[in-house]
């Protein structure tokens, strides 16, 4: 910690942090609290790397800051994936959007985990009122019944179900008719995550046969 102590860190100059960031470290650590926070450094061949630093001042028998001690985890690539990952989902979410159906995704326990605008639309709740609900809390007790054996014939098989219709009741208490496709999401690890799916409303003549859906 040598290259901290007398004020002079030199390995914490990289360019990336203004003169605030330093005094609010300084001011920190000369108090006696920890500091902690994700800093860019620069390595001796002048390439920026960013570590997870925590600071903790180390006092002697007289309740003197004696010295700091340093514990630092290079996050570099950490910070790099979770950035690749923050834009892949930007785009995932940018093509939902303009794919023109109504897309959702929920958990094996039938909440909402993912939609778009359209599936906002549809039942007429926010992305606030969707996010972590339960597909039970807008359909009847049959409708979430025949929903469960829908899903848990996918579950089950493996094969996605399509052409299923289902009656939903809107935040507005109107009750509406959808057709619906859904299939199974599995991790990278081809674990069953969840299930993906396209709702769309039907016209009232196609609402003559509520009961059928088809396995694939």
């Amino acid at each position: 910690m040598g290259e901290v102590r007398g004020r002079t860190p030199r390995v914490l100059k990289s360019g990336k942090h203004d003169i605030t960031f330093y005094q609010n470290l300084w001011n920190t650590i000369l108090s006696g609290r920890v500091f902690h926070a994700k800093i860019t450094n620069r390595r001796k061949n002048g390439e920026l790397y960013i570590e997870d630093t925590v600071i903790t001042p180390v006092k002697n028998e007289n309740n003197t800051i004696s010295n700091f001690i340093a514990i630092k985890r290079d996050i570099t690539e950490q910070m790099r994936l979770d950035d690749e990952l923050r834009k892949s989902e930007e785009r995932y979410r940018t093509m939902l959007e303009g794919i023109g159906e109504t897309y959702f995704e929920v958990d094996l326990n039938g909440n909402f985990t993912l939609f778009n605008d359209t599936f906002c639309a549809i039942t007429g709740y926010s992305r606030e009122e969707l996010a972590g609900m339960n597909y039970r809390n807008y359909v009847s007790k049959d409708a979430a019944e025949k929903l469960y054996k829908i899903f848990h014939g996918v579950f089950l098989t493996g094969k996605p179900a399509t052409e299923f219709n289902c009656e939903i009741i809107r935040k507005d208490g109107k009750s509406i008719w959808v057709e619906g496709s859904v299939q199974i999401m599995k991790n990278s690890n081809g674990k069953r995550e969840g299930f993906r799916g396209l709702v769309r409303e039907m016209t009232t003549g196609c609402q003559d046969h509520p009961e059928t859906h088809r396995h694939r």
